[in-house]
């Protein structure tokens, strides 16, 4: 799907995200899609931990309190980090044309507010373990709302996309 059709001569900078959802941190990412250059970076404390340092209490905290709270929280986090990147390099949300996005299985689960409660139980079967390819708009995620989200599967209630991500590195 096509988002814009521009001139290479001085146009905008096409941009992408890479985004770490750690249980205890997030880092996102802001790369030039033309040389694959990281432009800027930013890390902050994972606003869940709230609700608990470790993803067992994340999922019990999602069973009393719903998994929307932690899908927001997380996303604030991401959007705050965002902001953050898009600042340091003087660029727009609408240059953001694609993300990828990388967790534990857990805290994807959480980030795309889908009930994890099997994770901790046996036998430890996660509710998804492939993704389709969002849109940033369906999910929350400031850039372009057209932009492609690619979040990496997880195979396993412990084999996250985090792992997934470092293999294919």
């Amino acid at each position: 799907e096509l988002l814009a059709i521009t001139p290479r001569n001085g146009a905008a900078e096409s941009l992408g995200l890479a985004v770490d959802v750690g249980t205890t941190s997030i880092v996102v990412y802001l790369v030039d899609m033309q040389t694959g250059t990281i432009i800027s970076a930013a890390a902050d404390h994972n606003r869940q931990a709230a609700c608990g340092d470790d993803v067992i209490n994340r999922i019990v905290c999602a069973e009393k309190d719903g998994v929307k709270k932690l899908s927001r929280m997380a996303l604030a986090t991401i959007n705050s980090l965002i902001g953050e990147v898009l600042n340091s390099a003087g660029a727009d949300f609408m240059q953001i044309k694609n993300a990828a996005i990388a967790g534990n299985t857990t805290m994807v689960h959480l980030l795309l507010a889908i009930e994890p409660r099997y994770i901790r139980r046996a036998p430890y079967i996660p509710s998804i373990t492939e993704l389709p390819i969002f849109k940033a708009g369906e999910i929350g995620i400031r850039a372009n709302p057209h932009a492609a989200v690619f979040i990496m599967p997880g195979p396993a209630g412990y084999v996250g996309g985090d792992i997934v991500s470092g293999l294919i590195y």
